[in-house]
Formats: C-alpha cells, sequence, structure tokens
C-alpha cells in the first residue's frame, strides 16, 4: 500500500500513540484535538496504573493484553513509569466475585507472578486483616502523566507529525472514496482514512449511516488525590466494589477510587449525554466521603488523609460486560476507510498502533 492522506481525532494517549505510529511508517498524518493541548481529559484524570492483567480475574483476554502491554509500554516508556513502590492485590473475604483460589489460578494461567503475603505480615504492613481473605504482592507500576505527555510529543516531533489543537472536527462526508472534514465551518482537507479515538464523545455529523451503531457505556467518574504520610505503596481489593489506592504518578500523593461510589453516572448510548456536567458539589462530596472511608478501612496505614484534588473524567466502556468485566481494547471498521477505537486502557496504546499499522502498511 502506498503513503496514504490520514486524519487522527482525538488526541488522548491512544490518538498520539496512533498518529505518531503511523506518520512514522510513511503516512501522512494529521492529528486533531479540540482542546488546546494534548491529554487534558481522560487520560490524565484516570489511576494511571500500567496494568499486569491482575484486576481482570474474570476476563482472560484482557488480562493478557494488559500483560503483554505492560511490556511494551516499559520498554518504550520507562522514563514516565513510577515502579519504586511495593504493591499489592487483596481478595475480600465478603462479596467478592473471585476467590483466592480462583484468582490464584487465574494468576498463574495468565503468567502473573505474585507472592503471598501471610495475614501477620498483612496485618503488620497497616492493612485491616478482618476485611480481607489473602493478600498478594504483585510488581505493577504506575505512569506519570505529565511525564509520559513530554516523550511522547518528543516523539511525535521527532517524526513531524502535524497537531491540530482547538480543532474539533463537526462533520465528515465521504464521497466514494476520500473523505472530507470540517471544524465549524473551516475546511480541514481531503483524507484517505480516518481514524477516531474520540470514544463517543465528538459530535461529528457523518454523511452516511454505519453498519452498525456504535454503543458505549458512558462512565461519568471521579478519581480523588489525597495526601497522606503513608510511605508510598498500591492496593487494589478484588474482585467487585471495593477500592483502589495507587500513587499519583511521581508525587508523594495517592489516588484512591471505589467502581460504584466514584461513578456519578453511567448511560448506554452513541454518545454523552449533553446535560452532564461535573457541578454537584454534594454528590461530589458525598462520593469521596464513601471512598475514602473504605480506603482507610482496608488501609489504617494511610492515617489521616486530606483530599488535594478531585480529577473528573468520561470513560467510555462496552456495554453490557458487567459480567465478565472485559476491558479489551480494539478498533472497529464503521465506515468505509475510517477505524474506531473502542475502550482505551493506558498498557494497551502500543498495541492498538502496531496494529494499525500492520493494517494500513506505507
Amino acid at each position: 500500500m502506498a503513503s496514504r492522506k490520514i486524519a487522527v481525532i482525538g488526541g488522548g494517549i491512544f490518538g498520539l500513540e496512533i498518529a505518531t505510529a503511523l506518520m512514522g511508517i510513511g503516512h501522512r498524518v494529521t492529528l486533531f484535538e479540540k482542546e488546546n493541548d494534548v491529554m487534558l481529559r481522560t487520560t490524565s484524570h484516570n489511576q494511571n496504573r500500567l496494568h499486569l492483567g491482575l484486576h481482570y480475574p474474570r476476563d482472560m483476554k484482557t488480562a493478557r493484553q494488559s500483560r503483554f502491554g505492560f511490556d511494551k509500554f516499559m520498554n518504550k516508556y520507562p522514563e514516565s513509569v513510577k515502579t519504586g513502590f511495593t504493591n499489592y492485590y487483596a481478595v475480600s473475604s465478603e462479596s467478592t466475585q473471585t476467590s483466592t483460589e480462583a484468582f490464584v489460578t487465574f494468576a498463574n494461567s495468565a503468567g502473573i507472578p505474585i507472592t503471598p503475603i501471610s495475614m501477620i505480615g498483612a496485618k503488620d504492613l497497616g492493612f485491616n486483616v478482618k476485611l480481607i481473605d489473602s493478600l498478594w504482592e504483585c510488581s505493577e507500576a504506575v505512569v506519570d502523566i505529565q511525564v509520559y505527555r513530554k516523550l511522547a510529543l518528543a516523539a511525535a516531533a521527532s517524526v513531524n507529525l502535524p497537531i491540530m489543537l482547538s480543532t474539533e472536527i463537526s462533520s465528515a462526508n465521504f464521497d466514494g472514496k476520500h473523505w472530507r472534514l470540517n471544524a465549524r465551518g473551516i475546511d480541514q482537507g481531503s483524507f484517505d482514512y480516518i481514524v477516531r479515538a474520540a470514544y463517543g464523545q465528538d459530535r461529528m455529523a457523518i454523511n452516511i449511516k454505519p453498519e452498525r451503531p456504535i454503543v458505549y457505556e458512558f462512565q461519568q467518574t471521579l478519581v480523588f488525590e489525597v495526601s497522606s504520610k503513608a510511605k508510598s505503596f498500591g492496593l487494589t481489593v478484588v474482585d467487585g466494589d471495593f477500592v483502589t489506592i495507587l500513587p499519583r504518578g511521581f508525587s508523594d500523593n495517592f489516588l484512591i477510587y471505589s467502581p460504584l461510589p466514584s461513578v456519578l453516572n453511567r448511560y448506554v448510548g452513541e454518545s454523552v449525554p449533553r446535560n452532564w456536567n461535573f457541578d454537584d458539589k454534594p454528590m461530589i462530596e458525598s462520593s469521596f466521603n464513601t471512598v475514602s472511608e473504605r480506603a482507610r478501612n482496608y488501609a489504617p496505614v494511610l492515617g489521616e488523609i486530606s483530599l488535594t484534588n478531585v480529577l473528573t473524567a468520561i470513560r467510555a466502556l462496552q456495554p453490557f460486560v458487567s459480567k465478565t468485566d472485559q476491558r479489551v481494547s480494539f478498533h472497529t471498521n464503521p465506515y468505509p476507510n475510517f477505524y474506531d477505537i473502542q475502550s482505551g486502557k493506558i498498557d494497551h496504546a502500543i498495541e492498538l498502533a502496531e496494529s494499525l499499522c500492520a493494517l494500513l502498511p506505507a
């Protein structure tokens, strides 16, 4: 295939990685981002975890994609990854969807190394052994998004990737061979292919119907950044509505999150509800109180914590996967010469970029 003119829409981690990779193999790529900088939304407002896969004991496919993606990210961006902390997974002693036995079987099958911690050891570490059935050490990591942004932008600059900031694509029209893009009345030119990494959060009008509607489960989420005198550590309690505690990149702060109280709203559809906002301060305060209480209950070692920041985001998941908790990342082809990125975990980005390069060789 000869060099193609490709528009990548969305300047989060997936859009930037894909655009840089396609530009690097010889395509003529332009990245369009509606904000005034890249990675300002969900990419920088999540738990920043670099998964080995243990978070998905009910879906081996997601676990294995995360396991391989972990190595890819570590090899490409080691300077952005914090590994100098001890990370633990605990199986809850109540209301868990995965027992200790099933968790161990899963970890072994997925090839994820885990080391058991005795209950005496868990208590000495400052965890509440009354709430956990077992505790395991696992060498996962977190990404410092600010450091990663600098590295990813340097990689983009090295291949001379054009990045059009503050440019929201409002329409895409296909004439049977090419796509013509428009940004609020300003023509952006004609392209051979489009790769969209906007996860249903764009308002782009398209002049043809998709082969099948693209439906997401949208979640309006909160991740709380807190300060604590505790030494940096990570704790994820599986498998259910419990809590995750992780370092905030290279800082001394922590990020805390719980699956249900950290989600303000959910909606299944093709685009984000227009009336969603993060102005409900009482609801956010209630969410923080619940999540922080859980964090301190499972990890008394945290001691007193203070809220320093609220990271707000809207994430788009595959709908109707609650039974398996499947979170695989992949691309679909809803229109001719048009690829949509689905899901989107940090550690899956490089694999998706490589798959599109293989699909569209220059």
